[in-house]
């Protein structure tokens, strides 16, 4: 146990008498010299009323606490009630331990004579561990003038008389509620708030001190807080502390106070706090700062040299909780578009279910669940839920009787929705469509006080509501039924769980058999998941109690409790894109098997809030692709022993998400929530019968740690960190992990394997707050959540530095020390809500518009440069920019200021900043570079791809092996980069054999290389080719015996094959309206590419306009990576508080043929220019690209826009997007798909690719990147002997004597080769030649360098990369034989009049038909058929 130290003011006193008095004394006279008064004799001057300290030998009759302060007077005994008791605290012994739970189940009873001997002033302490569980109206102290437990908001409003102290985290820390009578309310309010609120999860001593002349003091481990004020919400007109306290200490009001407690509330809305207490003491005297110092050390506990981590611990013997359920991966309003957002952001995150609005309607402009659904199936999604009542306009939507809400939305939209899952079930056989939709027929009804008013209310009006309720749901659930049979429904889907309405709907449904298929509600304010487990238990209960009736009224068929229930909103605002609070949910949510989605704040085309952008991820987006990579695993047992560590007051508290994956021979936990030390303590690693098997009798195992910090809704990580890769010692079965925590927003994910050699790849990081910059000058500090709770939006420690915006503002750090010379990514996180009035879009007036905003940012002495913040819609929403940057090991500075601190330039715009993050990211100088582990990647376990680590020499854990049984197993490798452009990307691997690994980025094919077997040694192979900004998904299959260790990823340039600007291009039509001209160069060209774009293209006038791009020239037949460079700023809606943003769409036609629609994400600004890359099929030559809009999608249209709340004042017919556009267009880059292969020192050979049967070619062995000095080479050749003849022996090029001795056997050849005179210098050259003649066997045939080793002047000898060639026999052509059936015929000239009049320059298909053009002049012409019938007669 941890040593402590509790002391007493009794024993303290004692230990003071023992004392020379010289020593007591405040000073010595005779000397005049002043000595520090002990702190023993500062608290001597005062004594308090009431002390309770919970030692056992003060408990009387097992309920009785003894008043320290006059243990003989039971009168003064506080007691015990309902589930409260006396428990051993490892830091401060024996305490009072509170339970929490509803009103009335565990709390202490104060004396009833509490305040009698107060008169004019007041302190009240205790030392308080508050649970991270708690309420923030939760009391701690509570004096009321009436019975507690008896009203649920009291007379009105919870405006009754009391006197209380609350756990804190909302709109007031002390009430002081005053008045004398309990029949009416308070005849004055005065709510105090506390500049911080006590801490949650930890010990932490409270003082509140007060007198009547106003004076208000708190002081939180013997610290004073800032000045406490006056909350004015529901204060009294006027109020100020004075006032306050003037009403505080009247002597009536005191004498009324008689029903005092601590931890419970006087409402039963509230629930009694949660947590453990100690020390609980009341003056009738303000005590000083001294004395409270005084008293703060006095009764510390003393904890002997050990600081207290967060601390959890994980059983990896039990796995109870069945495997990981993967229920929260879902979000409401996921998606907006079919191509929004990118399916690679998807596809990662394994997303399970989805909720939309129906066909047509127009809550919003994007979102319809059946034009996205096929999209979200395609990315891996299992069920698509659709919000009925989002058929209407208006927000929250307009009352409707049961039989006017089916008339107008419920018969369309299941009618429509019956329709297409019909389509849908025959494109797919095999899958059922009922299970792939869920009817959502209300949402959140409660809010609808027209009609179903105080819905959740325990009173006349509520009973009335829900009986009203219940019958509108059988009538809407019912029709629903009788159009679609199979319909799936979910409900009621209220905003919180409401005991009353699930007590009195299952019943109903049970009689009236109208049960919902998922029972749902929302989850949507701070920390909700506390209160998940306890709405769990009471709905099972509610089924529970409606079992026998079930089975009574219907007893052929089987009992459907428990229904599955689905929290199909959850996190609060300032919750959405926090990794740290994100993971509360998901875990729980996965411990109670529950599904749930990720809300919709913001904007519909960001899957709950996870992405920066249309294909880039932000930081929380990480958590849930760690999530996805933890599905097929048994969860393993956690359970948190301290939530946060001692320097954290603000966390939800530490906790995570375990998954033992025996295949992947793997134990992963997700964690975050807190931040400084902590401690994850893997339980029964071995010896346990349970313990996984893949570890037994380990000694060490290998740990590996990422980190993903907080970047803001819209701030893009490109990676997580990697911050720990190395073995850990298993002690008594006992793996301990200690990690520093870097802030409580921040996400982690720790992998345990078998332990490895290998060195260690830790990367250095270091995250900057800017509220603690060093210097920070004419700015200001804001806090949110959680510091202010009643803040909706986060930052990282609770924290930002707003204003800078003046010549002088400036935020410097001054003390960042980096370990190493090197490159550094610099992550900024910032929030940019600027606006400007500018001309919009229409040319018809000036508008408020959202800008991009620019920082200056200087490093040390260097020169300052100009950064730029996306706009975005506030300044507490944040986001980010990021950038590489070299610095020196030691210490350096960075500024961030709007003012150019070198020229005096002014930046645009102003933004927030909240912190920056440094990240080592290679040598100075070094281009950004991205690695992936293969044995972290998501590889196919059931087609046999497993972990393993015998071949050394591997990075990391392990690699990828099981390669060459199943041709389809696949390892998918998640590479996200910063930038558009050519990269190098590297497969290192080992080969057991010959074949070729085959490489497909985004799902489609994009090279083979072929490989020889690497003899235990490992090998990389280099493809230069395009990735896009963000995420890119690379494939990697192999036919033969292949280990795959990692991918490394290199930025070389952004060199396309073709790029134009927007402006450059042919761009056909005139304004539409009054619109400004179809090429701008106005003030949202500010960041376009050449200070010029394109906008204004549509067609809804009927008038044709378009952008084309002509003669786009590229080398060869082929899919094409367009880079299109847009801005899209427009919205559209009339949303409370969701950004109703639209995503403007293009028909993109390639060489005249069928165009493709394609939507672009919404970049909020029409200044802000994103990129989004597009596949094109190009022929080989010159091709044409036109973009144009034809009008055809409108976002939603019906008759029922409008109206009031009440539903009386009519509808209006609502179009969401009338008239449609493309987005504004910068800049396009072309980029081939097909990567081309980067050698170094390796094997070449080179020859024809195709040879007839019966041929005879030449093969040409080099070496190719070899930087060293060659004198000799031993080579081994095989060849397919089967279908291949070694024709001679091998020649030396350029009568060169390299070839001196060889030897032959069937199908392989070995050479010893010389290198002479400059060959020996320069050996990059053809060296040698072999002549092979093709056997009588159609197919692919391969020769393979198995082996080359190179020795230098000095006998070092080296291994070059091998290579592999492989040349396609086939039996000669007949020329005309079109038809390939060996002969010349009619049939054939059928074939080619069929493509006659066809040309390269006019028919897409030019590819399929050009073996035709027997003259080669591009066309098919009557010649070509003359041709072809002349050769039918030479026959």
């Amino acid at each position: 146990m941890r040593a402590y130290a509790k002391r007493t003011i009794s024993a303290v006193l004692a230990l003071m008498i023992m004392l020379p008095s010289t020593f007591a004394s405040a000073s010595d006279t005779d000397n005049q010299v002043s000595v520090k008064e002990p702190v023993t004799s500062q608290l001597a001057a005062t004594s308090p009323l009431f002390q309770w300290s919970f030692h056992k030998e003060q408990v009387k009759n097992g309920t009785s606490v003894e008043n320290s302060a006059s243990p003989a007077s039971s009168d003064d005994y506080a007691v015990l009630k309902g589930t409260a008791a006396i428990v051993e605290d490892e830091q401060r012994g024996e305490v009072l331990s509170l339970t929490g739970g509803a009103n009335g189940t565990a709390w202490l009873e104060l004396p009833d004579h509490l305040y009698a001997e107060v008169e004019g002033a007041l302190t009240f302490a205790v030392w308080a561990n508050i649970d991270q569980s708690a309420n923030a109206y939760t009391r701690l102290f509570s004096s009321t003038i009436g019975e507690k437990g008896l009203t649920s908001s009291g007379i009105n409003g919870w405006r009754d008389t009391e006197f209380v102290i609350v756990a804190g985290g909302g709109t007031f820390n002390n009430r002081i509620y005053t008045g004398t009578d309990p029949s009416v309310v308070a005849v004055y309010r005065g709510d105090v708030t506390w500049s911080t609120s006590p801490a949650k999860g930890k010990w932490q001593h409270i003082v509140v001190t007060m007198n009547k002349e106003g004076a208000y003091d708190v002081y939180l481990d013997g610290k004073v807080l800032e000045a406490s004020s006056i909350e004015p919400g529901n204060s009294s007109s006027g109020a100020t502390m004075l006032t306050t306290m003037t009403q505080l200490f009247n002597r009536d009001f005191l004498d009324a106070l008689q029903f005092n407690d601590f931890g419970r509330s006087l409402y039963t809305s509230d629930g009694d706090i949660r947590g453990k207490f100690d020390d609980i003491r009341v003056y009738n005297s303000k005590l000083t700062a001294e004395q409270v110092s005084a008293l703060y050390e006095a009764t510390k506990a003393e904890v002997v040299d050990e600081k207290i981590p967060a601390k959890m611990n994980v059983d990896l013997a039990d796995r109870s909780l069945g495997e990981v359920f993967h229920g929260s991966a879902g979000a409401l309003y996921a998606i907006s578009e079919p191509n929004v957002p990118d399916i690679n952001t998807l596809i990662p995150i394994k997303p399970s279910h989805i909720t939309q609005k129906p066909p047509n309607g127009i809550q919003h402009p994007t979102g319809d669940a059946l034009r996205v659904a096929d999209y979200f199936f395609e990315a891996g999604g299992e069920v698509v839920n659709i919000v009925m009542q989002d058929y209407y306009q208006r927000w929250y939507y307009p009352s409707r009787t049961a039989e006017q809400y089916i008339n107008e939305a419920v018969i369309p939209i299941a009618t429509a929705v019956k329709e297409f899952k019909a389509q849908w079930g025959a494109a797919n056989p095999g899958q059922d469509p009922d299970q792939k939709f869920i009817y959502i027929p209300f949402n959140e009804p409660e809010q609808n006080g027209t009609r179903y008013p105080q819905l959740l209310s325990d009173n006349a009006t509520g009973k009335s509501s829900r009986a009203v309720f219940n019958n509108d749901w059988l009538a809407v659930t019912n029709k629903i039924k009788e159009i679609d049979p199979g319909a799936r429904i979910s409900g009621p889907n209220l905003t919180q769980y409401g005991a009353k309405v699930f007590e009195d709907l299952v019943a109903f449904c049970v009689i009236n058999d109208c049960l919902p298929d998922i029972i749902s509600w929302h989850m949507l304010w701070n920390k909700a998941f506390n209160a998940t487990a306890g709405n769990i238990a009471t709905y099972r209960a509610v089924e529970q109690a409606n079992a026998a009736k079930y089975r009574e009224l219907y007893p052929d068929r089987e009992l459907p409790f428990p229904i599955k229930v689905d929290i199909n909103e959850y996190a609060a605002t300032a919750e959405i894109a926090v990794g740290g609070s994100l993971i509360q949910y998901i875990a729980r949510y996965d411990e109670m098997k529950m599904n749930s989605m990720l809300p919709y704040w913001n904007t519909a085309n960001s899957y709950g809030s996870l992405l920066a952008g249309q294909n880039e991820p932000n930081g929380a987006w990480w958590l849930y692709k760690w999530y996805a990579d933890m599905m097929g695993g048994d969860m393993a047992k956690v359970s948190v022993v301290t939530p946060r560590s001692e320097t954290d007051a603000y966390g939800p508290g530490l906790y995570g998400l375990s998954s033992i994956q025996d295949e992947k021979k793997q134990v992963g936990i997700a964690f975050g929530g807190t931040q400084g030390s902590g401690s994850i303590v893997f339980n029964h690693v071995t010896g346990h019968a349970n313990s996984p098997a893949f570890l037994a009798g380990a000694e060490q195992v290998h740990v590996t740690v990422w980190h993903a910090g907080y970047t803001g809704l819209t701030g893009f990580l490109v990676e997580p960190t990697q911050i720990v890769d190395r073995n850990f010692p298993v002690k008594n079965g006992t793996v301990t992990l200690d990690v520093e925590l870097d802030d409580y927003t921040s996400a982690y994910y720790a992998v345990i394997t078998p332990a490895v050699n290998h060195e260690p790849n830790e990367v250095w990081f270091e995250r900057y707050e800017a509220e603690n910059a060093e210097v920070k000058t004419n700015v200001t500090t804001t806090s949110v959540y959680p510091r202010s709770s009643n803040s909706g939006r986060s930052a990282s420690n609770g924290q930002y530095v707003a204003g800078i915006s003046q010549q002088s503002s400036v935020v410097k750090w001054t003390d960042i020390e980096v370990p190493a010379d090197g490159s550094y990514r610099l992550d900024l996180i910032g929030g940019n809500g600027a606006t400007a009035s500018m001309r919009n879009q229409a040319n018809t007036g000036n508008a408020n518009q959202r800008i991009n905003s620019e920082w200056f940012i200087k490093i040390d002495d260097q020169p300052s440069r100009k950064i730029v913040l996306r706009a975005d819609y506030s300044m507490e929403l944040l986001g980010g920019h990021t950038m590489f940057i070299d610095l020196e090991a030691g210490t350096h500075s960075i500024s961030i200021s709007k003012f150019n601190q070198d020229t005096g330039e002014e930046g645009q715009g102003q933004s927030t900043l909240d912190a920056i993050e440094l990240t080592y990211s290679g040598d100075r100088g070094e281009l950004p570079n991205y690695r992936v582990q293969a044995e972290f990647a998501d590889y196919d376990t059931a087609k046999g791809l497993t972990r393993g680590d015998s071949i050394a020499g591997f990075e990391g854990a392990g690699y990828v092996t099981g390669y060459g049984t199943n041709a389809d197993a696949n390892t998918r490798f998640v590479v996200s980069v910063l930038d558009d452009g050519m990269y190098d990307v590297t497969i290192r691997y080992a080969s057991g054999g010959n074949g070729v690994i085959q490489i497909n980025h985004d799902r489609k094919p994009v090279a083979g290389i072929s490989i020889t077997n690497t003899n235990g040694q490992w090998e990389e192979a280099t493809l230069r080719m395009f990735l896009r900004a963000g995420i890119n998904l690379i494939d990697i299959q192999s036919n033969t015996t292949l280990h795959l260790d990692s991918i490394h990823a290199a930025f070389v340039n952004k060199d396309a094959v073709f790029s134009i600007e927007a402006e450059d291009a042919v761009v056909v039509g005139t304004p539409a309206g009054a619109e400004l001209p179809l090429i701008r160069n106005d003030a949202f060209a500010k960041y376009a590419s050449n200070g010029k774009y394109v906008n204004g293209i549509t067609s809804y006038d009927g008038a044709e306009r378009y952008l084309e791009m002509d003669d786009i020239v590229v080398p060869e037949d082929g899919i094409y990576k367009l880079v299109v460079r847009y801005a899209n700023g427009e919205s559209a809606g009339t949303h409370a508080y969701n950004n109703d943003v639209v995503e403007r769409y293009a028909q993109i036609s390639v060489n005249g043929g069928e165009a493709e629609t394609v939507f672009f994400k919404n970049t909020i600004s029409w200044q802000q220019f994103a990129t989004q890359t597009i596949d094109v099929e190009l022929k080989k030559g010159a091709n044409t690209i036109r973009f144009s809009n034809n009008n055809t999608y409108n976002g939603g249209s019906n008759p029922y826009g409008g109206n009031n709340g009440a539903g009386t004042q009519g509808f209006t017919p609502y179009t969401a997007v009338p008239n449609q556009y493309t987005p504004a267009f910068d800049r396009f880059d072309l980029y081939a798909q097909k990567p081309s292969v980067v050698v170094s020192n390796s094997t070449v050979l080179t020859g024809l690719e195709t040879v007839n049967v019966g041929q005879t070619f030449d093969l040409i062995y080099s070496l190719s990147g070899t930087e060293q000095t060659v004198i000799a080479q031993d080579i081994r050749i095989e060849y397919d002997a089967d279908k291949l003849e070694l024709m001679g022996p091998p020649v030396s090029m350029n009568d060169e004597n390299f070839v001196l001795e060889y030897n032959q056997g069937a199908g392989w050849v070995r050479i010893i080769g010389i290198h002479l005179g400059d060959y020996q210098n320069n050996p990059n050259r053809d060296l040698l030649k072999l002549s092979f003649k093709a056997k009588d066997i159609t197919g692919a045939a391969q020769i393979r360098v198995v082996s080359a080793e190179l020795a230098d002047e000095e006998g070092v000898e080296t291994f070059a990369a091998a290579t592999a060639h492989t040349v396609q026999i086939q039996k000669p052509t007949i020329p005309g034989d079109v038809n390939n059936d060996n002969r010349v015929s009619i049939g054939d000239l059928s074939l080619l009049a069929k493509a006659y009049g066809k040309s390269e320059a006019h028919s897409p298909d030019w590819n399929q038909v050009k073996d035709y053009d027997f003259n080669n002049d591009k066309i098919i012409d009557i010649a070509d058929l003359a041709a072809l019938a002349r050769l039918i007669l030479a026959q």
